[in-house]
């Protein structure tokens, strides 16, 4: 469902968005997932992120970063990533070195900037041109599930994003590794504790891995390694 999302965005954001379009060239941008998320959560419960309610159950969410999506155009020449001022690349990485990368993925830069009200960026270029529709649907959450295009001033939020923020639900829609797919929703069900998880995944899979990562975290208290890079890799 196409939206108007431009009215929720700080316009220190929308600022910062016009900035990266008039040095991009070759690509669509996009502004999407977790910071969208979480000020749409806000708007919904009537919630400021300046505000604290110790009593209450139901907090606001200040969004953790920026993630800015470029999409190759179809014939057209992409030219470098822009190179913004004021700001810090903290890292540029190639898809094949990130673990658990989306499969459309082709590199991700981390870039920082002090006087921005959400300070830490991520640019996630992929491989392949698609629309802001499909680029939604390709995050694997649910309440994920949700792009703004700064160029035509559109946003986009799939029926999935708005019937589970409604419903209060954290739904996996796509299907890849198990212990993957646990980890992905329990890092979502910890951010929103007030959500239920919604999955098909057996609790016999649950309980496997909670003794992994309690197995780990046992390793690592006794400071043993757990195996080595390469191993782990293969």
């Amino acid at each position: 469902m196409k939206t108007n999302l431009k009215d929720l965005i700080p316009q220190d954001v929308l600022n910062f968005l016009d900035n990266i379009l008039t040095k991009t060239k070759g690509y669509d941008v996009y502004l999407g997932g977790g910071f969208l998320r979480d000020i749409y959560y806000n708007k919904l419960n009537d919630l400021n992120p300046e505000w604290y309610y110790p009593s209450s159950h139901t907090q606001p969410r200040v969004p953790k970063d920026l993630d800015i999506f470029f999409i190759p155009k179809v014939n057209e020449v992409v030219q470098e990533l822009p190179v913004l001022p004021k700001t810090y690349i903290n890292y540029d990485i190639a898809a094949i070195d990130i673990p658990d990368v989306r499969e459309n993925v082709k590199h991700v830069r981390g870039l920082f900037m002090k006087t921005l009200s959400t300070r830490d960026i991520q640019f996630i270029v992929y491989d392949k041109s698609m629309s802001m529709k499909a680029l939604a649907e390709d995050m694997d959450i649910s309440i994920n599930q949700v792009m703004y295009h700064p160029e035509s001033e559109l946003g986009y939020m799939t029926d999935a994003f708005t019937n589970s923020h409604e419903d209060k639900t954290i739904e996996l829609l796509h299907e890849f590794e198990t212990s993957r797919m646990i980890a992905r929703i329990k890092r979502m069900e910890k951010k929103f504790p007030d959500y239920t998880l919604v999955h098909e995944i057996s609790q016999d899979a649950f309980d496997f891995y909670e003794s992994a990562e309690e197995a780990k975290k046992r390793m690592k208290r006794r400071g043993t390694s757990t195996g080595s890079f390469i191993n782990d890799e293969e």
